[in-house]
């Protein structure tokens, strides 16, 4: 989607630039000017996963889904979408949607010149704005938006700690001034003279007063599931679920498969469908493996499809197209997997990003673990011994949690567990990059985002750690996979992104789901009634990149690394030490200089294909 409001006392503005000759007419595409307005309101849009409706001068697009009470269906969407737009009509005011789903709105005025931009909790797609002499620009595209700024854009430095931090520039604010990302929750508003933007909705519309025990807890993420399964399949019955063979997608898989046989039970011999994206190296073939052992389980036809080695051109092909940071190298890979799937005739796929932010990863274990720690060794002096000695003795996982222990009372520190959720970086480097205002700073900025969104406190800080690694990174994740699908011409539906399974993970009680040892206990319990014990208990197994392989000497991306520019705060010595052992910090900075490269210096072309890649059926 692309969209433009002129400012009410500019000049008539040329818009020819930024949205071509787009035929109103090609089925694929939806273009909606105001007349009233002298055709200085317009958006433009990919029908794909995108429902729309118009009442004369006013227009409400919905990307995404919902689930307005009964099934979700076109049909049932689009009424909602009227009834929405009906509403605001007759009254003039912005109506905060409380429809369940995943979805993003977009309303715009062309009597008043007003657009009104809106995303659920916490929906999947990544909306980004920006205000210029002219007017209002937004959209999904952020190489697009970037680029309504012409000449008038700079690097916002104090985002390149949030970067450095976990990869991504999490949040609203983004690598360039005055560019912005539409957040969770939030409702931007530009009056067509300024923008206003309010946090209408946060995880406390969510929370309910009474919590669920462990069978409750079960009873519900497996009904909430199958709801959203059968939206799912109402909305777009020829999808894949991508299948890694892990507890969450394994979970998806069996509800789809449910959803799927009842809806196909005359179609004997056919089988439902998964999918994966496979890399051919020693690091990575068990991740197949992994994968086929689940499709066999679960009784569905695999579509493998293989990624060729990874390239600093395939890299820099992608970031150029969409502007948006890969926070791990598996994540270009959606772009080959959505390719495969597309020459195999599928329309959609499913994935199971977000679960660990809503039902626990090792982060809550080592707030338990740190907080024993204390209180077996009250005193900070017998703590640093303690930590010692275990260093000394190879003990370094023991040593790092009675460390914790020191700053387990201080959320704000840099150290604490909840600001190591989705953190993937180099600290030493870090440091010698950034000072320690910079990345306080960042660390301060992050959490602002929690507090923003009303995460639910307790004691120990448990639930604002899993929302760490969700909002700051799975959310955006699940979103960048997303996007990509949508550049391919197919959609994706994330169930653990869905405002109903929220819901049921936000409203289990702390002890059922918080268990030491045993994270996503609830998701284990609930896959049990579906599967073998063995299935869900055998060890997890590949999902690592040889990234750092590659960034070496002979590496496919080594070239590339040793090319990236310095800055002021990335001297020419740091990028020696990384150049000589890879690690994080280089992968981003490299990834960085792409991106600095496409924005500022304009190097690459959005048009350039990406590297054949090879495709196969696996059962």
């Amino acid at each position: 989607m692309l969209g433009f409001c002129k400012k009410q006392h500019c000049e008539t503005a040329d818009l020819r630039e930024f949205f071509g000759q787009q035929e109103k007419n090609d089925e694929k595409r939806f273009l909606w000017l105001a007349n009233e307005r002298d055709n200085q309101m317009t958006v433009f849009s990919s029908r794909l996963g995108t429902f729309f409706a118009e009442l004369g001068p006013f227009l409400a697009v919905m990307q995404g889904y919902c689930h307005p009470g009964e099934i979700a269906t076109h049909e049932s969407n689009e009424r909602f979408l009227i009834d929405f737009l009906r509403v605001y009509r007759s009254t003039g005011d912005f109506q905060t949607p409380t429809a369940d789903g995943c979805y993003t709105i977009l309303l715009v005025d062309g009597v008043k010149g007003k657009v009104f931009l809106y995303r659920n909790l916490v929906g999947s797609t990544l909306t980004y704005y920006t205000l210029t002499d002219e007017g209002f620009f937004w959209g999904n595209n952020y190489v697009q938006i970037v680029g309504v700024r012409r000449k008038e854009k700079s690097l916002d430095e104090t985002m390149l700690p949030v970067l450095f931090l976990g990869r991504y520039p999490t949040g609203n604010k983004t690598l360039v001034k005055d560019v912005f990302r539409l957040l969770p929750g939030e409702l931007v508003v530009f009056d067509g003279e300024s923008i206003c933007t309010d946090q209408v909705t946060t995880f406390r519309n969510l929370d309910e007063s009474r919590k669920t025990n462990e069978a409750e807890s079960i009873n519900r993420v497996d009904a909430v599931t199958a709801e959203i399964m059968r939206d799912w399949k109402n909305l777009y019955p020829n999808t894949a679920n991508l299948l890694s063979g892990g507890i969450d997608s394994t979970f998806l898989q069996v509800h789809w498969n449910a959803g799927w046989r009842e809806a196909n039970h005359d179609n004997q011999g056919e089988r439902p469908l998964s999918a994966v994206v496979w890399l051919d190296h020693p690091k990575t073939r068990e991740d197949l493996q992994y994968t086929l052992s689940a499709a066999e389980a679960t009784g569905t036809h695999n579509i493998a499809v293989g990624q060729p080695l990874p390239t600093s051109e395939f890299l820099a092909q992608i970031i150029s197209r969409n502007g948006e940071f890969p926070n791990h190298v598996q994540s270009v890979y959606f772009d080959t997997l959505a390719k495969g799937m597309k020459e195999h005739g599928i329309d959609a796929g499913i994935i199971g990003e977000g679960a660990d932010g809503l039902f626990g990863t090792g982060v809550q274990d080592t707030i338990l673990a740190a907080k024993l720690w204390q209180k077996r060794l009250p005193l900070r002096l017998l703590r640093n011994i303690a930590a010692f000695c275990g260093c000394k003795l190879g003990k370094d996982y023991t040593a790092g949690i009675v460390e914790t222990a020191n700053v387990i009372d201080d959320v704000r520190h840099p150290l604490h567990p909840v600001n190591l959720a989705a953190v993937f970086t180099d600290r030493e480097t870090l440091d010698k990059c950034f000072d320690k205002t910079a990345v306080e700073a960042a660390v301060e900025y992050k959490l602002g985002l929690l507090y923003r969104l009303n995460v639910p406190l307790d004691p120990l800080n448990l639930q604002l750690s899993l929302a760490g690694g969700y909002v700051w990174e799975a959310a955006i994740t699940a979103s960048y996979w997303s996007q990509l699908f949508a550049e391919n011409g197919l959609t994706m539906c994330s169930p653990f992104l869905d405002s109903r399974m929220i819901r049921v993970a936000l409203n289990i009680d702390l002890e059922t789901h918080f268990v030491p040892g045993n994270p996503k206990q609830v998701l284990k319990n609930a896959l049990l009634r579906h599967v073998p014990p063995d299935v869900v208990n055998r060890p997890k197994l590949g999902f690592g990149q040889p990234v750092f392989e590659w960034l070496s000497p002979g590496g496919t991306f080594r070239e590339r690394a040793e090319a990236v520019r310095t800055f002021d705060w990335f001297s020419e010595s740091t990028k020696r030490e990384l150049l000589a052992k890879p690690n994080w910090f280089l992968w981003t900075m490299l990834c960085f200089d792409i991106w600095y490269d496409v924005v500022f210096q304009s190097h690459y072309s959005n048009t350039r294909m990406a590297p054949k890649m090879s495709a196969k059926v696996l059962v």
